[in-house]
């Protein structure tokens, strides 16, 4: 499914690699970065990232990298596998 980039709010298992702009913070992930980005713009584009969608907000399972460039592009939605939670009440 296509789901707003804007609405990607987190990450599961490498928050401390990305600013809350999901900007990389990890040195040495630049080079990934820029291979990334051209996957982007290239004829093939790149695979769905995978999110988990709880109360309309996702969090990147994988495709952190993606999600990191589509947002510095200011692309407005990203195509997505999502797993749906819901809270449980006590």
């Amino acid at each position: 499914m296509d789901v707003e980039v804007d609405k990607i709010v987190g990450s599961l298992g490498r928050a401390n690699d990305y600013t809350a702009e999901f900007l990389p913070r990890v040195d040495g992930d630049e080079e990934r970065w820029a291979r990334v980005m051209v996957a982007v713009d290239s004829p093939e584009g790149v695979p769905p990232v995978d999110l988990y969608e709880l109360d309309g907000e996702y969090y990147v399972a994988d495709g952190h990298h993606r999600v990191s460039v589509l947002k510095r592009l200011g692309v407005r939605t990203v195509e997505a596998y999502v797993t749906s939670l819901s809270r449980v009440s006590a």
